[in-house]
């Protein structure tokens, strides 16, 4: 198993670069945003992923606080879970990764 690496980096930029370093992801947070709130097989099937990759790429998106069920994880059992983008969460990170690559003033 991968180890995971210690980037030192603020915990928000590495949310930023885990959320929108992924084609998988940004196609995630896109068609949410799109076409509206979606479970996983009804995502599997509009962006052609197997459920497998998506549940996965949710899970990531879903820590950093992109995307949000509308069952808290510690709730979920075999219920289908429907997703939704939170674009002011999304928009913070996008601020975040801009401010730190282009190393503009955060004010």
């Amino acid at each position: 198993m991968p180890r995971k690496i210690d980037t030192g980096l603020p915990a928000d930029l590495q949310f930023a670069i885990d959320a929108f370093g992924s084609a998988a992801r940004v196609q995630l947070i896109r068609d949410l945003q799109r076409r509206g709130p979606a479970s996983i097989p009804t995502l599997a099937g509009r962006l052609d992923l197997n459920e497998h990759t998506v549940r996965a790429n949710l899970r990531a998106l879903e820590v950093a606080g992109v995307v949000k069920g509308d069952i808290p994880p510690e709730l979920r059992g075999s219920t289908a879970v429907t997703y939704r983008a939170q674009r002011s969460r999304c928009a913070e990170l996008l601020m975040i990764l801009r401010t730190n690559i282009l190393l503009l003033p955060s004010d």
